[in-house]
């Protein structure tokens, strides 16, 4: 009697809305960045979580400037920024009055707001674009492998969900219960004392419990779309944080203080 040979084919991942792909990034990153590997593109996957990440951020711009403990300290650091540009620059007492009064009356209208709003709007936009360029420079330089620039903006937007939407709430919520502009979710919460002017101070507040997530679910996305272990692409999408992490500390913290 003869016995049929069983051919064993990959199942297929099951196509879901772009919404249940945005929620499923939580608890199945895995299975949300295979769909997205082989389904149609989808423009929704990164413009939906790029505007929730935006209108998150010009809520958490009001809410948390709003309160009083953190204006004070936001009042704090712009007049110790102020005083140490003034000594650098070596101004008249007239110029460092007049440069005091300017910085001031911002603090205490709604500039401020304006250009933090403004800001949120460029720093979201341009993370999308620039992170999911590494993607595609990292998936050809060290895998060998093409990734597409719509492909890439597709892993590098359900990823915002962790990161820039969900990491956000939590951060205002832990800023507004603490009353500290440096209570975010993270080492820095360690930190009994902290000043903005140390650099190893800023260095553990950039370790985020959200940001590892975010980094996380970057490093299964690069690793589905591009053919790949997780650990594999995990040790670049880490490494070029670092780097960038290092850099962005050291370059802020000078032009900030000197």
């Amino acid at each position: 009697m003869d016995q049929e040979q069983a051919t064993t084919k990959a199942p297929t991942p099951k196509e879901t809305s772009t919404f249940s792909k945005l929620m499923n990034v939580f608890v199945a990153p895995g299975e949300v960045f295979e769909s997205i590997k082989v389904g149609p593109k989808r423009s929704g996957l990164w413009a939906i979580p790029c505007l929730l990440a935006i209108v998150i951020s010009i809520i958490f711009i009001f809410v948390v400037f709003s309160d009083p403990a953190i204006q004070s300290q936001m009042r704090e650091m712009t007049e110790k920024q102020m005083e140490s540009r003034i000594a650098q620059q070596n101004l008249s007492p007239e110029q460092a009055e007049a440069a005091r009064q300017q910085a001031t009356s911002m603090m205490a209208g709604p500039t401020w707001k304006v250009f933090g709003i403004i800001g949120a709007i460029v720093y979201t936009i341009a993370t999308l674009l620039v992170v999911s360029l590494v993607l595609i420079l990292v998936s050809k330089i060290a895998f060998k492998t093409s990734v597409s620039y719509g492909k890439a903006a597709e892993i590098v937007g359900p990823s915002f969900m962790t990161n820039f939407v969900l990491g956000s709430i939590v951060s205002m919520l832990t800023i507004l219960a603490m009353g500290s502009i440096h209570a975010t979710p993270g080492l820095g919460l360690a930190i009994s004392q902290f000043d903005p002017e140390n650099k190893m101070h800023v260095l553990l507040s950039s370790v985020n419990i959200f940001t590892i997530w975010y980094l996380v679910v970057l490093s299964i996305g690069l690793g589905k779309v591009a053919n790949v272990k997780t650990g594999k692409a995990a040790i670049w999408i880490f490494g070029v944080w670092v780097v960038w992490t290092l850099l962005t500390t050291f370059v802020l913290t000078f032009l900030r203080f000197g």
